[in-house]
């Protein structure tokens, strides 16, 4: 019985670090890291990177968000090849790294990309 718990810390410990490493964020991909070179892609990946709570904020309207695997938000595009794949998730990253770049609030911006994609 006293070797039981002896194990019970070790397997809470393993647990635990299985679970951070499941629930820790993934990064935006780089350019290194990506088969697209083409350089809107190259540059919405670089938007994604810069602006990444403005992402976060973000839906992405190729239909990516639903499903079993849905992303949360147009961010989790950017954190696979999904995004260099998909001409949708592109135009999205430009029109928000383009209206950042000028100085606009995420408030608008997610309103400019409602009233682009919303049907």
């Amino acid at each position: 019985m006293k070797k039981v718990y002896i194990y019970i810390p070790i397997v809470l410990v393993l647990v635990a670090f299985s679970l951070y490493n499941i629930t820790k964020p993934l990064p935006v991909l780089n350019a290194n890291q990506l088969h697209n070179k083409v350089p809107n892609v190259i540059l919405a990946y670089e938007y994604a990177n810069k602006y990444k709570k403005t992402f976060k904020k973000a839906n992405c309207y190729c239909g990516c968000m639903s499903g079993k695997k849905a992303h949360e938000s147009l961010l989790d595009c950017f954190k696979s090849t999904h995004g260099e794949n998909c001409s949708e998730c592109i135009e999205e990253a430009l029109i928000i790294g383009k209206e950042k770049d000028k100085g606009t609030s995420d408030e608008l911006i997610i309103k400019i990309l409602e009233t682009k994609y919303s049907s």
